[in-house]
């Protein structure tokens, strides 16, 4: 549910009618013989006078009063099935109505689910756990431009338009997705060239088709202040890269916490003291924020 609004039965006339029902218990002993005339009149009253007795809980009628409980007013649902879908409650004097058209917002939001699906469903293929520290990465898969007869050009735009508009959804939901799935979901091209890369699967998701890659949380070296610490050496820098990208992510996390956020090690024979936040960052996401 989106959003929710109350309304009284006299602002909401496009959507409900009511009806009147005579107490015949309370009103047939009342009136007698006289009844049967009361009920057609009762049952004859209109909306306006039926939402004063709610509102005041008496109406007079050819000069008889009535009380709620002698009259019991019913609410129906006049509106368009099409669109709406109506409950109400036992005694029929509440009516709940749900705007069962989804506009955009809604659609592109089970689209995400749908993405958030696929992932799931591929991190519990290759057993990851959620705590394992990964990285999720995405591509659309364009469909290919190689002509053909007008059929399978039909066919083919249509797969293209089903891509284009996954692609647009994913790229301003990447947050949601994000949150949902507890982990950075990031365009493919941020996939760093050392990354390692656990599974990677294609998926349809509403026609198009979803490249997705895992790949372990993957250290970033700050280049230019790590090839600075070796002389200068843009490839010393690249060892290190190397070195930490070797290190299983929870060792090097455990190494972090018990170091006061720092890594400790020896390359090409120099001891090396590398600091979070300084030298190297954890994930795509972090190294390119």
């Amino acid at each position: 549910i989106r959003s929710l609004r109350t309304a009284r039965f006299a602002d909401a006339r496009e959507h409900v009618r009511l009806k009147a029902m005579p107490n015949h218990l309370i009103l047939g002993g009342r009136f007698g013989k006289e009844y049967k005339g009361w009920q057609a009149k009762i049952r004859a009253l209109e909306h306006d006078a039926l939402c004063q007795l709610l509102e005041t809980k008496q109406l007079t009628l050819d000069g008889e009063s009535f009380t709620d409980e002698e009259v019991i007013v019913q609410c129906e649902f006049i509106g368009s099935l099409d669109t709406h879908e109506a409950v109400s409650s036992e005694q029929k004097d509440l009516l709940v109505i749900m705007n069962a058209v989804p506009d955009q917002a809604m659609l592109e939001e089970g689209t995400c689910r749908e993405v958030v699906n696929r992932v799931q469903k591929l991190r519990k293929e290759v057993r990851l756990v959620v705590q394992d520290p990964i990285e999720v990465f995405y591509k659309v898969l364009m469909p290919s431009d190689d002509g053909g007869e007008n059929g399978k050009a039909q066919v083919r735009d249509e797969a293209k338009a089903d891509a284009e508009r996954l692609q647009r959804i994913i790229s301003t939901q990447t947050q949601p997705i994000s949150k949902l799935i507890g982990k950075p979901f990031l365009p493919a091209d941020r996939k760093l060239p050392h990354a390692v890369v656990v599974c990677e699967a294609t998926r349809e998701v509403q026609g198009a088709q979803l490249e997705i890659t895992i790949a372990r949380e993957t250290p970033v070296v700050d280049a230019k202040r790590v090839a600075a610490l070796g002389g200068g050496d843009e490839q010393f820098a690249e060892h290190v890269q190397q070195l930490l990208t070797a290190m299983e992510p929870a060792a090097l996390k455990r190494s972090l916490a018990a170091n006061g956020g720092e890594v400790n090690a020896r390359l090409d024979g120099k001891a090396l003291s590398l600091k979070l936040g300084r030298d190297f960052s954890l994930a795509s996401l972090e190294a390119a924020s």
